[in-house]
């Protein structure tokens, strides 16, 4: 197999404010086009070691998060880490990272300022509520994020 497909740095998707800036772009950019911004269902191909973007959209109010990968990680205390570093950026409508900091992130943004016209204050306050914050935690951290693991399934708050 190339290895271009799986031999990527996994530096960047353990960092929070990158998952953070890849995940804001997504819903800033379906809003800009007129499409539905609030999937029930996400599934990311090619997540990267902390499956932080799709941690992001649970907590963005996303019900179910699928991530397939060619290479299986491991989703151990640095994505736990990442998760909680999540919910304090959203919790604090944290904006945008930009390409200062993150110099090749694309799609280019206009305005790095917090979505909060997308990610309303309506939508926030129940995905962000603490009990189910500390339901999607405990998922993640009981096997629902480990793909070797085997109560591997979707990660979900249920």
């Amino acid at each position: 197999m190339p290895s271009r497909l799986y031999n990527r740095s996994e530096a960047r998707t353990l960092s929070a404010r990158y998952c953070y800036s890849v995940f804001l772009r997504h819903p800033i950019m379906l809003d800009r086009v007129g499409a539905p911004t609030d999937p029930r269902v996400v599934a990311e191909i090619g997540p990267g070691a902390s499956i932080g973007a799709g941690l992001a959209a649970l907590l963005a109010g996303a019900e179910t998060y699928y991530g397939f990968d060619i290479k299986a990680y491991h989703h151990g205390p640095r994505t736990a880490a990442v998760f909680d570093e999540l919910v304090a950026l959203l919790g604090a409508r944290t904006p945008v990272p930009d390409e200062r900091e993150l110099p090749n992130i694309k799609p280019v943004l206009d305005d790095h300022g917090f979505p909060g016209h997308v990610l309303t204050e309506a939508r926030l306050a129940p995905a962000l509520a603490p009990e189910r914050v500390a339901r999607l935690r405990l998922a993640l951290t009981e096997g629902g994020g480990d793909p070797d693991s085997p109560t591997s399934r979707p990660l979900a708050p249920s």
